[in-house]
């Protein structure tokens, strides 16, 4: 994936092979419990995801299935629209070659790991009405309404901060039209709590509890919750 191309993938067993993707974590955080079966797997400028493949070919002769990019989940748009934007490329990524072993792996075991205090769950957290904004992509940035003063590195002074967000807190972000570019935080992931009524994107990938540090997705708003643990300093969003 890239800034131009986004990419959902796929496994194509239409050569023979019968092939399941479990996925175990995303953007470096493992899932609440995992791992959870899903159809496909969003992939765009800056995602990654932790997934893990099964197959079994019923043919003495060997079987293939082919990773591929559909489109048809993507959260980039299709090409038919702006050009402008982050376009789903669709095509062949990668060939898996099966060979039949006369057995099954069997099924990954159900697991919750522990978990660092700035990880933990906060879909039950209670949230002060001073830690909820409203952060709008597009157009142009704004923060509770007010346009956001992006620093440019190459020159000075530096602008003020957009806010200041108290360390040792949880926060609670509505994210607004992030459809056309991904959504990026540093140094601290966010935990989606709902995609606006449209969690179920038909391949099981998004679930509220997932922990992102990226996201980009055509739902048009997020809320997310974060929790400032001991960093403090400079914290970039984009």
């Amino acid at each position: 994936a890239a800034v131009e191309r986004g990419a959902r993938l796929e496994i194509d067993g239409t050569n023979g092979a019968q092939c399941e993707m479990q996925l175990l974590a995303k953007d470096g955080v493992y899932l609440h419990e995992m791992p959870r079966k899903i159809e496909s797997a969003a992939f765009f400028s800056g995602a990654r995801a932790d997934v893990a493949v099964r197959c079994s070919c019923p043919s003495a002769g060997g079987c293939a299935a082919m990773i591929r990019s559909n489109g048809r989940h993507a959260g980039a748009v299709r090409a038919t629209e702006t050009a402008t934007t982050t376009q789903a490329f669709t095509g062949d990524i990668l060939e898996l070659l099966v060979t039949r072993t006369g057995r099954m792996d069997p099924d990954l075991p159900k697991v919750r790991v522990n978990r660092p205090c700035y990880l933990a769950d906060l879909r039950n957290a209670v949230i002060p009405e001073a830690n909820k904004h409203d952060l709008n992509v597009q157009p142009g940035m704004l923060w509770d309404g007010r346009p956001m003063q992006g620093f440019n590195f190459r020159h000075s002074p530096r602008t003020p901060p957009i806010a200041d967000v108290p360390v040792g807190q949880v926060h609670e972000w509505k994210i607004h039209e992030q459809t056309r570019h991904p959504m990026h935080l540093h140094i601290n992931h966010y935990q989606i709590q709902n995609m606006g009524g449209n969690e179920d994107r038909g391949d099981n990938f998004y679930e509220p509890g997932d922990w992102h540090d990226t996201f980009l997705e055509r739902v048009g708003m997020i809320t997310v919750r974060l929790q400032t643990d001991r960093f403090v300093g400079n914290m970039v969003v984009h």
